[in-house]
C-alpha cells in the first residue's frame, strides 16, 4: 500500500487507501454473510491535520530533507484504523496509516503524535501556540 504513495499528494493518497480499507470490508461482509471476522471490527477515520495559519511543522516526513528537521505542512491527511477488539474481548490499539511517513507503517497512534508532533521548542514559546496542530477527524465511509 505504501508503494502506491504519490509524494505530496496526501488527501488523495489516503482517499485511496480508504477507499480500498472500506470496500475490502463490504467485500468480506458480503462474501461472509455479515459473520463478524477481524474486518468487521476495524474502523477507519480520515484525520486532517492544520493550524489557523496553514503552517503546520510535523516531524519524520519524508518530504523534510533532514529528519531531524520539521516539515512545514499547509495541511496533511492521515489514515487512523481502530479495531474494536480482538477475539478475547480485548480492545486493540489505534494505529496510523501514513504513507508520507518515516514512522512504520502501520504505526501505533501513541508512537507516531510523539515521533510527528514533538515539543515545538525550536519555536519561541510565545508563538507555539498558532503552530500547534489541530484535527479534524471524519468517517473514512464519508470521505
Amino acid at each position: 500500500e505504501r508503494s502506491l504513495r504519490n509524494p505530496c499528494y496526501c488527501e488523495e493518497n489516503v482517499w485511496r487507501l480508504a477507499y480500498r480499507k472500506v470496500h475490502e470490508q463490504d467485500i468480506n461482509n458480503h462474501h461472509n454473510d455479515g459473520n463478524n471476522n477481524n474486518n468487521n471490527n476495524e474502523e477507519y477515520h480520515v484525520v486532517f491535520i492544520s493550524n489557523e495559519e496553514k503552517c503546520c511543522p510535523m516531524f519524520q516526513q519524508l518530504a523534510a530533507e533532514n529528519e531531524a528537521k520539521p516539515c512545514f505542512w499547509d495541511y496533511h491527511v492521515i489514515l487512523i484504523c481502530t479495531m474494536n477488539n480482538n477475539k478475547e474481548g480485548k480492545m486493540m490499539p489505534t494505529v496510523v496509516l501514513d504513507m508520507d511517513s518515516r514512522a512504520p507503517f502501520p504505526c501505533l497512534l501513541q508512537d507516531y503524535l510523539l515521533s510527528s508532533f514533538r515539543k515545538l521548542e525550536f519555536i519561541e514559546e510565545e508563538y507555539r501556540h498558532i503552530y500547534a496542530p489541530k484535527f479534524r477527524v471524519i468517517k473514512a465511509r464519508d470521505y
